[in-house]
């Protein structure tokens, strides 16, 4: 598994919700995605950055997410996220989608709602199904990282809805 370039990311129309009835090959997906994103130092990857058209992504806890613990990784299925604050930050985000020609992951500042409230499906590890969650979190923390997941999932690239910074 790899990831695949912007052009093969799949289209919108394309993406569909996880199927729920082989548990176990959503759950090697979740292991092969685990095995990307460690092998690229990200923090989260959507299975549309691997070209899988599901709703499927996952994120490695920083300790500020109640859903994931610091340094374990948090594996989530059709979940939806909406603005809960009118009050905007700006955030600082990569892709490991959009890189440079050299290789170097390319910065965009992105505006995004301070709170978002996600809901959806988290594969239990220990009872090895999804359950139903609902969490509010601060996008200026952890909450991030589950906006720009989802945000691919909904086919919205950080470079369509930011302003790219040059890193030196």
């Amino acid at each position: 598994m790899l990831i695949v370039e912007v052009s093969q990311i799949p289209k919108v129309e394309e993406i569909i919700d996880v199927p729920l009835d082989d548990l176990v090959a959503v759950y090697k997906v979740c292991q092969e995605m685990r095995e990307v994103c460690e092998k690229e130092n990200g923090i989260g990857l959507s299975a549309v950055q691997v070209g899988i058209p599901w709703k499927l992504f996952l994120v490695k806890g920083d300790g500020t997410c109640p859903l994931v613990p610091e340094g374990e990784y948090g594996y989530f299925a059709n979940t939806e996220y909406e603005a809960t604050s009118e009050q905007q930050v700006v955030s600082l985000e990569g892709s490991l989608s959009i890189r440079s020609e050299d290789g170097q992951l390319r910065s965009f500042q992105v505006n995004r709602h301070e709170k978002i409230n996600i809901k959806g499906l988290y594969l239990n590890n220990i009872e090895n199904n999804f359950i139903c969650f609902e969490q509010e979190l601060d996008v200026s923390e952890e909450g991030v990282v589950f906006a720009h997941e989802i945000d691919h999932q909904r086919g919205t690239l950080i470079s369509e809805i930011g302003k790219e910074v040059f890193m030196w």
